[in-house]
């Protein structure tokens, strides 16, 4: 699927300099990777992957008594980030030009603030 360089939207004429994707590694997210790629490549934007943990990286350190919290949630978020970050890596093409970007906390609030700071 290819993209005009512009959207018109709304009486305004829009060029689109950056695509947020946030990934989890779940299927959907790999899909909506694949296609802001292609859109990011015929648009000549830039493609920002975001991964949000829901625990900050305190949690990487190691414990010193055993958690009450499974290990499916005590895993590493880097290990986390990077799985999801190397699943969708594997389906773009190497000419996708993409930053990589790890934040902890409520992912929506988190989505918001990134997309505000990044303008």
């Amino acid at each position: 699927m290819k993209f005009a360089n512009y959207y018109y939207i709304g009486g305004l004429d829009m060029k689109y300099e950056r695509i947020l994707v946030a990934v989890d590694g779940s299927p959907v997210a790999e899909r909506a990777a694949v296609f802001a790629a292609d859109m990011a490549e015929s648009l000549g934007a830039v493609m920002d992957l975001l991964y949000i943990s829901c625990f900050p990286e305190s949690t990487n350190e190691p414990l010193d008594e055993v958690s009450w919290l499974p290990d499916s949630v005590m895993r590493s978020t880097m290990r986390e980030a990077e799985e999801a970050f190397s699943h969708v890596r594997g389906l773009l093409p190497e000419s996708a030009l993409r930053y990589e970007h790890e934040r902890s906390g409520v992912p929506a609030e988190e989505i918001i603030a990134f997309a505000k700071e990044k303008g």
